[in-house]
């Protein structure tokens, strides 16, 4: 023991030494108080009065909090739109939430949080963002949020792009009700609802009513008319459409070619697709890339994905053609068209020598697409399958870890999915590091399993992860019960080498139970264990 204390002894001069000089200087400051008792007392009245000043400040800062959080969150919301043109659940929850809390929304907050609800969220299923809309509708409703035209009009929108079925004239009733009067837009996109449903009988009497209120019928009445006609099985109306725009004095743009294209795909007609195409080039008509994305989701929705890659070769690579890809392969491996989405991926081979493309990504260019199939929780077969084609084609360095970390990342409910992907990385061979081990341990502890965590621990030994003095602190030997030797013999029954992170681990725990004895004995049995690294927890083991 004599020489254990030595040893910590030579730790502890500059402890005293600091301790003495605070001394001697608290006794000058003594001194010097007592002799300016006075002046003393002025600087305190002063400060008090100071502190009063920052204290209002600080109440006056804080009653800002809520709204100013409010406002950067929104800020976050917008900048991903801009960007990217999509967001996630979880950014229109954090806003969502926000706007609870306050208990009060704005008309224009209502107006972004239902519109947030479309396309603009290609990671969630179609179904579940029209329950989300109206989740968030009807406790907008009961928050006092005063509804207009333009709030049923966004609606409106968010059920086209989600291919919501739903009644327009229990809509057009419901309106009614409130006294709501719907304009121009409003027919147009009811107009756009029975199309889609292939009720082109319904878009007449709703087209009808527009002719009898002298509302004007745009181009994107007849392009909704496309693909009602399509939907209906009349492609021969449908395209008619072009002529009949001409004899109304409208003059077709790409976006009519692009509703005709997108109905010839969802017929799976290729024939008449590409001999389209071919006459639009003929008359110099540009199709973006956007047109040729919109037909590939058309072709992969309506079961005719083996054509994809023929429409891919149209592609120019031009006017925001990756975010637009990006959203579009989201989207479609979302509703369950992986293939597809792949056709699309592979398209980013040809960028890979472009940064301006994948700025500040090197060469893992695809962290969205695996952040997406884990978040799908697709199975660890065929997710395998996908990481093995973007190794191979230069798209990303290291999709294993990248896809461990982002099922780590969502907790509980993909402890299961992080662990499946923990054994698939070990059976290729790649280093597991014991930090992998650490989000997992948390949740055990959470949850007070500390059999959970023991089993990690074995997991950790069987995979050769090594494993930090703070992981052992904090998780592995609070979950051990018995005495230090015991403990040291759980351990080694775990496969654990006694090495000297795990020896300081367990010098700490018990310092700070204050089992000295336990600690002195450890130090003994191993001379060359560094007593600095557990200083601390000895001092507060002496205290105790």
């Amino acid at each position: 023991m004599a020489s254990f204390l030595l040893r910590l002894g030579r730790l502890m001069p500059q402890t005293t030494q600091v301790t003495t000089r605070y001394c001697r200087r608290s006794a000058i400051l003594e001194t010097q108080l007592m002799k300016h008792g006075h002046e003393l007392s002025v600087f305190r009245s002063q400060f008090l009065s100071t502190s009063a000043c920052c204290q209002q400040f600080s109440t006056s800062f804080n009653s800002h909090k809520p709204e100013n959080d409010f406002r950067r969150i929104l800020k976050r919301l917008d900048d991903a739109v801009r960007a990217t043109g999509r967001i996630t659940q979880n950014q229109l929850t954090a806003v969502f939430s926000e706007v609870c809390k306050m208990k009060v929304a704005t008309p224009n907050q209502a107006l972004l949080l239902i519109r947030s609800c479309g396309s603009l969220l290609p990671e969630m299923p179609l179904e579940k963002r029209s329950e989300l809309a109206h989740k968030i509708w009807e406790k907008l409703a009961q928050l006092g949020t005063l509804y207009d035209v333009s709030h049923y009009n966004a609606l409106l929108r968010v059920y086209l792009q989600n291919e919501h079925k739903f009644q327009p004239t229990d809509f057009l009733a419901n309106m009614e009700a409130k006294g709501i009067e719907p304009n121009r837009v409003t027919y147009q996109r009811l107009i756009a609802a029975y199309c889609q449903m292939g009720d082109i009988d319904g878009a007449t009497k709703i087209l009808e009513f527009m002719k009898s209120k002298d509302l004007p019928i745009t181009e994107g009445v007849f392009n909704s008319l496309i693909e009602g006609h399509a939907k209906a099985g009349n492609m021969e109306s449908a395209k008619e459409i072009p002529d009949l725009m001409r004899n109304v004095g409208l003059e077709p743009s790409f976006e009519t070619y692009s509703n005709l294209l997108c109905a010839y795909a969802i017929k799976g007609d290729m024939a008449a697709l590409e001999s389209t195409l071919e006459e639009l080039k003929a008359i110099s008509i540009t199709i973006p890339d956007k047109v040729y994305l919109n037909v590939i989701d058309k072709l992969a929705c309506n079961g005719y994905g083996s054509e994809v890659p023929k429409i891919l070769e149209n592609v120019k690579f031009i006017g925001g053609f990756l975010q637009e890809a990006i959203n579009l392969i989201i989207s479609l491996l979302t509703k369950g068209h992986d293939e597809s989405a792949f056709a699309i991926v592979r398209l980013f081979k040809s960028l890979t020598n472009d940064t301006a493309a994948f700025p500040g990504q090197d060469i893992n260019r695809c962290n969205f697409l695996i952040d997406h199939l884990v978040q799908m929780k697709m199975p660890l077969d065929k997710m395998c399958m996908y990481m093995e084609e973007l190794q191979e084609l230069g798209l990303h360095q290291s999709p294993y870890i990248l896809g461990l970390q982002c099922s780590l990342r969502r907790g509980l409910e993909y402890r299961d999915y992080s662990l499946s992907i923990l054994e698939t990385i070990h059976k290729k061979n790649i280093p597991i590091r014991g930090l992998y081990f650490y989000p997992l341990m948390a949740l055990e502890a959470n949850q007070k399993n500390n059999s959970g965590i023991l089993k990690l621990f074995k997991m950790a030994v069987d995979m050769n992860a090594t494993m930090s003095s703070d992981i052992f602190k904090m998780y592995i030997l609070p979950a051990i019960q018995g005495t230090t030797d015991e403990i040291i013999q759980q351990l080694k029954d775990s496969g654990a080498v006694l090495d000297d992170t795990l020896l300081t681990a367990v010098c700490r725990q018990e310092s700070s139970k204050g089992n000295l004895a336990s600690v002195y004995k450890i130090v003994e049995d191993n001379p060359d264990l560094d007593v600095a690294a557990f200083r601390t927890n000895i001092h507060e083991g002496f205290i105790k």
